[in-house]
């Protein structure tokens, strides 16, 4: 007589479970883990150590970048903003023949092929099949990548822990508190990653998402990316954000839900607004005896004038010393004086985009990235003419780069551009396609 050998149901479901998941994983293209692992590691992966500087997944992804560009068969079409960022590359190796001193050569040098790695992702999109799914994947791994990020930046601000040596501060009447700097400890950075993240996060909710919940969220992004930039005190965030939002007002067609839209937002950031100064009038300084009103001394970084601030305070002595660095590019116009030579032609750095890129790698860099911008606008504006959803995410998002250009050089910050790019690269790579409403039905 034979036995029968009765298996437990929960056994063979987990065993069902887990071959269904290794299915999908073996039947996943190899590009959706590289994009995904792009997106949310940059903004994680992130450290500063002390004697060699900033180190993160940018630097750490690189050989990916490297294989996928040198390696694969190209299934994309080569574009303007191909051409051009491709030449600027080669003008930033140009510019470092006009370094003298072999030092900063060296570290500049090492400096140029840290930018290949930023900007290689741009180029994923010619060596991969773009389409939607890979699109939400890219933008889900970045807002969720971010969110970590911020969160991390947060923790790290509420117990007052320095990141990196010399990290800014908030100075007020006797004392001081730390600016929230991020995993490396910049508030200009962690500012800009922030905003990126929240200008991203929030068109691709009210934009792409069929969520029920989308105004909800965008409107918690707002106040959520509203304090962060409150504890960062960075001005250029703020910038960022709101002229990214006003760009996105312009294009995003929400007629029957403007109103709810408006009042979510207004509500969120008045809450925000309440929230952030009932906390910062509570956090610690290093010298008690002094004015601990951190919600005055932003408002004094914030608004001008306010407080009797002074242009020159209000921009940080930012714009005075533009004056002496385009004196400077007169002395060497066609070339420029070296990739990231800026820093070291001056006691401080012009902290300008346009400045810098037409500082350090001449008339002939600038002229490039210049082509490079257009280009893109031009891609993205035929996608948004077409009605393609991730249009209206990336075109707020560029506006807003643009505008954070005129405080910071955003182009080489590695904890988040390496990301922009990598979606700028697939979006301008696929075929218009309409918002499902606009769809025909089958």
């Amino acid at each position: 007589m034979s036995s029968i050998q009765i298996s437990n149901p929960a056994e063979i479901e987990t065993k069902n479970f887990l071959e269904r998941g290794y299915q999908q994983l073996a039947e996943t293209p190899w590009y959706f883990y590289l994009v995904m692992a792009y997106g949310f590691l940059i903004p994680v992966v992130a450290m500063n150590l002390p004697g060699v500087g900033g180190v993160g997944a940018a630097d750490l992804l690189m050989p990916f970048g490297f294989l996928v560009l040198f390696c694969f068969k190209k299934c994309g079409r080569i574009m303007l903003p191909h051409i051009a960022l491709t030449c600027f590359v080669f003008a930033a190796l140009m510019s470092l023949q006009q370094i003298d001193e072999f030092k900063p050569a060296v570290d500049c040098t090492i400096r140029w092929v840290r930018l290949f790695g930023i900007l290689i992702p741009f180029f994923f999109g010619l060596f991969i099949p773009v389409n939607n799914r890979l699109l939400d994947r890219a933008f889900g791994a970045w807002m969720v990548g971010g969110l970590v990020a911020i969160l991390i930046g947060i923790f790290l601000h509420s117990f007052q822990i320095e990141v990196r040596e010399g990290q800014q501060r908030l100075w007020m009447d006797g004392a001081s508190i730390l600016r929230a700097g991020g995993l490396i400890g910049n508030s200009g950075a962690f500012g800009h990653m922030t905003s990126t993240w929240a200008v991203i996060s929030m068109c691709y909710l009210l934009a792409v998402s069929k969520t029920k919940y989308r105004f909800v969220l965008a409107g918690g992004v707002v106040f959520f990316t509203l304090y962060v930039i409150f504890i960062s005190s960075s001005r250029a965030a703020m910038l960022h954000l709101f002229s990214a939002g006003a760009v996105f007002f312009l294009l995003f067609r929400i007629p029957r839900v403007l109103r709810q839209w408006g009042v979510l937002t207004t509500m969120y950031g008045v809450l925000g607004i309440i929230m952030m100064a009932c906390i910062m009038q509570c956090m610690p300084s290093d010298n008690s005896g002094g004015n601990s009103n951190a919600l005055e001394t932003n408002l004094k970084r914030f608004v001008p004038g306010y407080g009797g601030t002074s242009a020159g305070e209000f921009t940080s002595n930012r714009a005075g010393n533009w004056p002496e660095y385009i004196e400077m590019m007169n002395e060497k116009i066609l070339f420029g004086w070296g990739y990231k030579m800026g820093v070291r032609l001056h006691e401080e750095s012009p902290d300008n985009s346009y400045l810098s890129v037409m500082l350090e790698t001449g008339a002939i860099g600038f002229t490039c990235m210049s082509f490079f911008v257009i280009g893109i606008f031009y891609c993205l504006g035929t996608l948004y003419f077409a009605r393609d959803p991730y249009a209206c995410v990336l075109i707020p998002a560029c506006v807003g780069q643009l505008f954070n250009c005129f405080t910071s050089d955003i182009y080489t910050f590695w904890i988040t551009m390496p990301v922009v790019f990598m979606l700028l690269g697939l979006v301008v790579q696929k075929k218009p396609t309409p918002p499902l409403e606009l769809q025909p039905k089958l």
